[in-house]
């Protein structure tokens, strides 16, 4: 029984933690409204795209549905 409940448990953290992550073409519906927000967004660095500004760096990400 305690084996079931912690599979259980375990099986409910893991669809959590998908949805957790918020996708590119989501954030492009915000606009201007996400780009101050603490966002976990999932994607790819491009390729030659990490510049730093002094403390800043800047960086482009991509996923497979908008290539």
């Amino acid at each position: 029984m305690i084996l079931g409940t912690l599979g259980w448990l375990a099986a409910g953290g893991v669809k959590e933690t998908a949805s957790y992550y918020k996708e590119i073409a989501e954030l492009r519906k915000w606009g201007r409204m996400g780009v101050d927000k603490r966002l976990r967004v999932g994607g790819d660095v491009e390729l030659n795209s990490i510049t730093r500004e002094g403390r800043d760096v800047h960086f482009v990400l991509v996923q497979e549905k908008d290539a």
